[in-house]
């Protein structure tokens, strides 16, 4: 009887191909620390490389500092009516954020800001980081 063309020859069988052995688990070696590794010891702290350009620059964008971001913000919370007033105050956020009670005080008297929309900005000024 003829072979079929089907078939693999003897000679090409997967069982007859010599396997190499799997290649042995790598050996414990000392691992490179890491940022989030534990510290080896208690002298090696966690120390938190600085970035390249020294600390980052605050943007509009994660409400960060900036006029652009302080326009954008007056106008969220509905008080263009007293933008002036606001940039009397304040160049950014940031100087928002350490406004004070007597700052907020000085700020509504000086725009004659009514009572309620008074609260909101308030609000709106203690969401955003004021301690107020």
């Amino acid at each position: 009887m003829g072979s079929h063309p089907w078939r693999a020859s003897p000679a090409f069988s997967p069982n007859s191909v010599p396997r190499s052995p799997p290649p042995p688990p790598p050996a414990s070696t000392p691992r490179a620390s890491s940022p989030r590794s534990a510290p080896a010891s208690s002298s090696d702290s966690w120390h938190v490389e600085p970035t390249a350009g020294g600390p980052r620059a605050s943007s509009p964008a994660d409400g960060g500092g900036g006029e652009a971001a302080l326009l954008c913000w007056i106008d969220r919370v509905g008080a263009a009516k007293h933008r002036d007033a606001i940039l009397n105050f304040a160049e950014d956020l940031d100087d928002l954020r350490h406004m004070t009670s007597a700052d907020f005080s000085d700020l509504v008297a000086a725009c004659a800001m009514p009572k309620i929309k008074a609260r909101r900005l308030k609000e709106a000024l203690v969401e955003l980081g004021a301690r107020l």
